[in-house]
C-alpha cells in the first residue's frame, strides 16, 4: 500500500494503476497521487473515518488525489477478467475534514 509511484519509483501494483488510469478518462482532472490499499473500503463508505469495530468491505481499493483540488476519487476493482483489472469509480468529492487516505495497518 502507498503511493504508487512509491518514492523509489517503483509502480505497487501495475495491473490496478493501470486500471485506475483508464477509468480515470471519466474524471478529466489531473492526478497528483495513486494510492492502493490492499484493505477495502473501510465500513462500506470510502470518505468515512476508521471507527472501533468498523468491518472492511472487499478488497483493494484506490484512492486518487488531484492537481489543484480537494477532490479525491475511489475506486475498486470489483471483479477481474483474463489480463483485465476493470476499476469503477465508487466516490468522488471532497472527503470530510480530519479524513486521511486508510493505510494499511489500521485494522
Amino acid at each position: 500500500m502507498g503511493p504508487s509511484p512509491g518514492v523509489d519509483g517503483d509502480v505497487w501494483c501495475a495491473p490496478l494503476e493501470d486500471a485506475v488510469d483508464v477509468a480515470l478518462g471519466q474524471i478529466g482532472f489531473k492526478p497528483q497521487t495513486i494510492t492502493i490499499s490492499p484493505l477495502g473500503i473501510p465500513c462500506h463508505d470510502p470518505f468515512r473515518m476508521h471507527t472501533v469495530g468498523c468491518r472492511w468491505y472487499g478488497a483493494a481499493v484506490a484512492y486518487v488525489a488531484f492537481v489543484g483540488s480537494a477532490d479525491v476519487a475511489a475506486f475498486d476493482f470489483p471483479s477481474t477478467t483474463e489480463g483485465a483489472e476493470p476499476a469503477r469509480l465508487i466516490a468522488f468529492g471532497v472527503p470530510p475534514a480530519g479524513w486521511t487516505i486508510p493505510h494499511w495497518s489500521i485494522p
